[in-house]
């Protein structure tokens, strides 16, 4: 699937179109996406941060990631590959979760970064390759809000000072 340009685009069917304004540079915003170091601080839901992050943030260079359980000790690996890499404005990558049956199915994800007079619009796609995949996602867009909490965090913004918007479509 070829990815697009998701900044002030509709939702189409089978994508998660998530915007925020964050009160920071984009260039902050972008290290949080892109260093592994940083981003295994915000990646992940609270019940399973992530214990383990690696990158080679390139067009073809693979990323993975592992998100323990903070009451079972369970690990879930997922990882992807990096398709688009446009410092620091656009990064695209696939995500699939390293397990059998639908959690293996891969989503694409397009992130796009805006500045706004010192601010950072973040468009966040998640195109679902799979409709069944679809009915689940009430819960990802929990964890993603939970994500900006974490990404606020490590940045050092607190949650009142972002704007929030979601916009989603729906399966056919």
């Amino acid at each position: 699937m070829a990815a697009r340009n998701v900044a002030d685009a509709k939702p189409a069917a089978n994508e998660l179109l998530i915007t925020r304004v964050f009160n920071a540079p984009r260039e902050l915003v972008w290290k949080a996406w892109t260093d592994p170091r940083q981003a295994r601080q915000w990646w992940g839901p609270r019940d399973y941060p992530a214990v383990h992050t690696e990158m080679d943030v390139r067009p073809g260079g693979r990323w993975r990631s592992c998100l323990r359980s903070t009451e079972t000790g369970q690990e879930l690996w997922n990882g992807g590959v990096f398709r688009e890499v446009a410092p620091p404005e656009r990064l695209v990558f696939t995500f699939a979760w390293e397990a059998e049956g639908e959690r293996g199915l891969e989503t694409v994800v397009t992130v796009i970064l805006v500045e706004q007079k010192g601010k950072t619009l973040m468009t966040l796609s998640f195109w679902l390759v799979a409709a069944a995949r679809w009915c689940r996602i009430r819960r990802a867009i929990q964890q993603v809000a939970q994500l900006d909490d974490r990404m606020l965090k490590d940045i050092g913004i607190h949650r009142s000072e972002i704007e929030r918007a979601v916009r989603w479509g729906r399966a056919r």
